[in-house]
């Protein structure tokens, strides 16, 4: 079975900023960093970014124009370990 997720453009109901205004507030504020990312069909860059201990998490879209949006954020990140190859749950 194949599962495919599409990423549409960012809406005005998201903040979007430059790049490296964004990474650098959410590091010097928050003490996040990018532990994931991912290239959607469209050529957008989807990251994750979460402080080291968990406590708080952000997630941030890039679009092929250059604009960086916030798509979500919240509290509690819990990373979850990779299944063996062929063993999904």
């Amino acid at each position: 079975m194949m599962v495919s997720f599409q990423v549409t453009e960012a809406t005005a109901q998201n903040a979007c900023f430059e790049r490296g205004a964004l990474i650098k507030h959410l590091n010097g504020k928050f003490d996040e960093a990018p532990i994931a990312a991912g290239l959607a069909a469209n050529g957008s860059v989807l990251e994750v970014f979460t402080s080291p201990d968990g406590v708080t998490w952000t997630i941030v879209l890039t679009q092929p124009d250059g604009a960086t949006c916030v798509m979500a954020s919240g509290e509690s990140w819990m990373g979850i370990p990779l299944p063996k190859k062929g063993k999904v749950s």
